[in-house]
């Protein structure tokens, strides 16, 4: 399963798209020449923050560009459960699914192949269950944790500052600048200013955050099998 650590660690990049590039620092504006905004910026994050980590659930879409291709996801994710959706990476599919600490996978064989990983007519599109203390589980399991989501998106490399407003899925919203990365952060303008959107500098990726609080089916997929229960089955 050394893809599915991979698979992880990218997806998991997506998460941190507030973050992303921050290496190249490239500040918009100084703290003191925007003392007022940063203030305005600061209370919004609070309150947004507050929000977010009170929600049951929510659904995380878009795309990235990452250095090892385009990222697409679209996850639902329900706090201290898990979390189901499915990832694109360079075109190929993996769908996931995390369920009270039981991680699930399904892939192609074209994955399973660019992998390296043996038995691939026995593991493509099948539903496997993952050794629950391995590396590749757990870093799989983070990128449905509600926590960890919260914890990359509403964490700003630098200092945050109002830029306006914009329009996100029929509904306004104001627009938090991080002037460490050029990243920015969309919040509802109305109360509880629970955040709707990530966008990455330069145009290179934007993430989605929607449905907040909705209910989510979230179970175990049928038929999941263990890699020991297949290369068992000869």
């Amino acid at each position: 399963m050394r893809r599915a650590a991979a698979l992880a660690a990218l997806v998991a990049a997506a998460w941190t798209l507030a973050g992303c590039g921050s290496q190249a620092h490239q500040p918009r504006k100084t703290a003191s020449a925007l003392e007022p905004e940063v203030a305005d910026a600061s209370v919004l994050l609070r309150e947004s923050r507050a929000a977010a980590y009170a929600a049951s659930s929510v659904r995380v879409t878009g795309s990235i560009n990452s250095r090892r291709g385009p990222i697409t996801v679209d996850v639902e994710i329900v706090a201290n459960r898990g979390g189901t959706g499915h990832v694109v990476l360079n075109g190929h599919p993996l769908e996931v699914t995390v369920v009270d600490g039981h991680t699930y996978l399904r892939a192609g064989a074209r994955l399973y192949r660019e992998a390296g990983a043996g038995q691939v007519p026995r593991l493509a599109n099948r539903w496997i269950e993952l050794p629950a203390h391995s590396p590749s589980t757990a870093r799989l399991a983070s990128l449905t944790s509600l926590q960890n989501l919260l914890g990359a998106a509403l964490s700003p490399r630098g200092h945050l500052y109002t830029e306006g407003h914009a329009m996100v899925d029929g509904r306004e919203a104001i627009r938090l600048r991080d002037s460490a990365n050029d990243s920015a952060l969309l919040i509802e303008a109305a109360d509880p200013h629970l955040p709707v959107r990530l966008e990455r500098r330069g145009g290179s990726g934007t993430i989605g955050l929607s449905a907040w609080n909705a209910a989510v089916h979230l179970s175990p997929p049928a038929g999941a099998q263990t890699p020991t229960t297949l290369a068992g089955a000869r």
